[in-house]
């Protein structure tokens, strides 16, 4: 029973080590930080002196197809949607969401906003935001001015924002640091075994016991790890749900993020 308890505790601190040394060694990939726009064409805040025909907006990270943005015209203080088609990802660059407008020679001037909903291809992040731009002159009242970074762009802070967790949000990251454990105690079961059974000679059959009772370990951390999935997966597609106002559980959106 000690040796049984001495293996699971070498484990554990085995994967913590592994962990650790991991995490300082290797760089975290870009996807962690979710796709967050970088750009856009029309620059956000910009006055410009026609309607273009393609709003074009860029991100720091890949998106998935399911991405979606709209391009409204502000006439009388309600949105018009002026979109001649879906959003669509560019042929020939993956982090760039493009919109077509309709018929831009009898788009009205005035005030314009891009109000678009991305999901990193990567880990299956939702962020969202608006862009504006005005056409010769601003139909709000507000003076427009360039802004070449994501301060205005990305729904960061505040209510709803990207960084503000709410009840989706803290279930999503318990659940993320849950399959992390799974998956990282599962690797040091394993490792551990290894460094055991290495030269085991006359302790063979005391380590094969050993290994036999690690197993249910083993299943354990299997079965948190498709359990955490399952869950992150139906957390995520709510969340992008509840940001495309869909009014439910949107089954599309779950079909393409698997």
């Amino acid at each position: 029973m000690r040796r049984h308890l001495l293996v699971i505790l070498s484990a554990l601190l085995l994967s913590c080590l592994l962990y650790s040394g991991s995490s300082i060694v290797m760089q975290p990939p870009l996807a962690l930080a979710h796709a967050f726009v970088i750009g856009s064409d029309p620059v956000d805040g910009s006055t410009i002196n026609t309607v273009p025909s393609v709003v074009r907006i860029f991100f720091n990270a890949t998106i998935s197809p399911i991405s979606v943005a709209h391009v409204y015209s502000i006439q009388d203080g309600k949105l018009v949607n002026v979109g001649a088609a879906r959003s669509s990802l560019a042929p020939t660059n993956p982090r760039e969401l493009d919109i077509p407008v309709q018929t831009p020679d009898s788009q009205p001037q005035g005030s314009y906003e891009v109000i678009w909903t991305a999901v990193a291809n990567d880990d299956g992040h939702t962020t969202y935001g608006i862009i504006g731009f005005n056409v010769g002159f601003s139909s709000t009242g507000l003076s427009g001015v360039a802004t070449l970074g994501p301060s205005t762009s990305n729904n960061l802070d505040g209510v709803g924002g990207v960084r503000t967790l709410d009840f989706l949000g803290v279930l999503s990251v318990a659940w993320e640091w849950l399959i992390l454990l799974a998956l990282t105690f599962w690797i040091g079961i394993l490792v551990m075994e290894r460094l055991l059974l290495k030269g085991a000679g006359r302790a063979s059959a005391l380590l094969d016991r050993a290994r036999k009772q690690a197993l249910p370990l083993q299943w354990l951390c299997l079965c948190a790890l498709l359990f955490g999935e399952a869950v992150t997966l139906v957390l995520r597609t709510s969340r992008l749900s509840q940001v495309l106002n869909v009014g439910g559980f949107d089954f599309t959106a779950l079909y393409v993020l698997v």
